[in-house]
């Protein structure tokens, strides 16, 4: 009997640890897998929905004006308001090639959602978009489809804080894909899709701040993948694909210009990039921070003009598909330093060995020399969950056999 106990306790620990096995496995498949270099997506990944409920012209709300939100949650299906935020959805958008599709002015204090619109055949002037926000606050932009605009997909303009910009498709525009312009600071621009565009991706200009770009899919545009120019600072650009997948039009990968300080730059993946990598141009540009990052057939990789930038921080550098080093100790870092051209001299003090793209990475700040501290315990999902379970098995066997005795 004692024994037929010890029996089912045995296989009902293996049935949970095979499930947890599958769920892990389960979570893994619905993330970006890694194929020779390349990112496959998901089929659980999300894509916009197609709108169609209502059909406008235009939308225009200006908060200057009194009442304009509530007036138009009033006036119009397409506009509510619901715990807190107005929200506007499902509606389609044909400019009739005329000035912005929806185009938010002066909203400050209102919280508001955009999400699954349709905007198309908007004007083609420079301040033009197929999503514009201007001196406007707290807006989140979601799952919204604005290709084939005459300028801009998704323009900021003007001190436009605190704003989301996420799993919208911008493609295929005469302009930039997302702009923001001039003292827009703390916005989230994550999940988007930005391909083929006629000028840059992503660009940010004048002092730009605290914003982080994340996670986007950046691929074909004419000139950079994302651009930050003129007093960008503290910005975070980490996760993104940026790479020339069916064409060669992007020039560079990620551009720092002109006073572009004190940026993270970490865990993207740059790829057959027509020019270079990630740019850094001129002596002005200072204190950046590039790691885990992976480059892959770029004419050049990187090259550094700036002045006390660290490609490394002190665990981990990046990943260089021609690194000409060794790993002796088999560490998963190079054991010499990785050349980065440009004025600067930099290096790359601890490149990784021979991983590629989804190898773990230090969030420590900093630059400098270091070692490796982060293997397979990261690199195997539930891994530490694993070790927990087996002492937990022993354990509870050990101690019913004592009781059994």
């Amino acid at each position: 009997m004692k024994k037929k106990g010890l029996i089912v306790l045995v296989l009902a620990i293996l049935f949970t640890i095979t499930s947890i096995n599958n769920y892990i496995y389960s979570i893994d498949q619905g993330n970006y897998q890694e194929n020779n270099g390349e990112i496959q997506k998901s089929p659980n990944i999300k894509r916009p929905k197609i709108s169609g409920t209502f059909s406008e012209t235009f939308i225009h709300i200006d908060d200057s004006i009194p009442n304009n939100w509530s007036d138009t949650a009033t006036a119009y299906g397409w506009c509510y308001f619901k715990s807190g935020f107005y929200i506007i959805e499902n509606v389609t958008i044909n400019a009739g090639g005329s000035g912005s599709g929806i185009f938010i002015k002066n909203s400050i204090n209102v919280y508001f959602i955009i999400r699954n619109c349709n905007i198309t055949n908007t004007g083609s002037s420079s301040t033009d978009a197929g999503i514009k926000l201007e001196n406007t606050n707290n807006g989140t932009l979601s799952n919204n489809n604005c290709s084939n605009i005459g300028n801009d997909g998704i323009f900021l303009y003007n001190d436009c804080d605190n704003n989301t910009i996420s799993e919208n498709t911008v493609s295929n525009n005469g302009g930039y894909g997302i702009l923001l312009w001039s003292d827009c600071n703390d916005n989230n621009i994550t999940g988007n899709t930005v391909n083929d565009n006629s000028k840059h991706g992503i660009y940010l200009w004048n002092d730009s701040v605290f914003n982080t770009i994340s996670g986007n899919t950046v691929n074909d545009n004419f000139q950079c993948g994302i651009y930050l120019w003129y007093i960008c600072n503290d910005n975070t650009i980490s996760g993104n694909t940026v790479k020339n997948f069916g064409t060669t039009d992007q020039q560079y990968g990620i551009y720092l210009r002109d006073d572009c300080d004190n940026n993270n730059i970490s865990g993207n993946i740059i790829k057959d990039i027509k020019s270079i990598g990630i740019y850094i141009r001129f002596s002005n540009c200072e204190l950046n921070l590039l790691y885990g990052n992976s480059f892959f057939g770029n004419k050049l990789h990187a090259y550094d003009e700036g002045t006390n930038n660290h490609w490394n921080t002190t665990d981990v550098g990046n990943y260089w598909d021609n690194y000409t080093g060794i790993d002796a100790n088999d560490d998963l870092i190079g054991d010499t330093p990785h050349n980065i051209a440009g004025t600067a001299g930099a290096k790359d003090y601890l490149p990784i060995w021979d991983d590629g793209p989804g190898v773990p990475v230090s969030t420590s700040g900093g630059g400098g020399g270091g070692s490796s501290k982060k293997e397979t315990e990261e690199a195997i999902p539930g891994y530490n969950l694993f070790i927990l379970i087996g002492i937990i098995c022993i354990v509870s066997i050990v101690m019913l056999k004592k009781r059994w005795k």
